[in-house]
């Protein structure tokens, strides 16, 4: 087997037994944190650029918000404005040891997602374990 295909066994195993406590109280956290910083940041003039270029894209659908200012856009047109928004205060979750930051990434690209699949809230908070734990390993590897 492969270091990738190990890596994607690990990955793809991450929820296949309940989650423990620690870990749905650590992504409710950085869930809580990610929308504090996206409402924030929405009020930024970069995000506000991203919500003109966004809405210029031509509409796939109207079933996400833009968080902060209450417009419904795509699941994709969505995710990229809240994800700039996210990012654009500074004050984002951040992992030293991969040099990223994860939320503004993993979040708005579920979010993204369960506006097309219709994913229940278990299988959300499930996605983005596997998110943090994908992207903060892989980012570890190659800092």
């Amino acid at each position: 087997m492969t270091i990738t295909q190990e890596f994607a066994e690990l990955i793809t195993e991450i929820g296949s037994t309940p989650l423990i406590h620690e870990d749905i109280e650590a992504t409710r956290y950085l869930l809580l944190d990610y929308l504090g910083c996206a409402s924030n940041g929405s009020l930024t003039d970069s995000a506000r650029v991203g919500q003109v270029w966004a809405s210029r894209l031509g509409a796939v659908g109207t079933n996400q918000p833009v968080i902060g200012n209450g417009v419904m856009m795509s699941g994709l047109q969505a995710g990229m404005v809240n994800a700039i928004a996210s990012h654009s205060i500074e004050f984002d979750d951040v992992h030293n040891a991969a040099s990223l930051h994860p939320a503004v990434v993993i979040f708005p690209s579920i979010f993204a997602a369960q506006s097309i699949t219709k994913s229940s809230d278990q299988e959300v908070l499930v996605a983005a374990v596997k998110g943090y734990e994908a992207m903060c390993r892989l980012g570890r590897s190659v800092y």
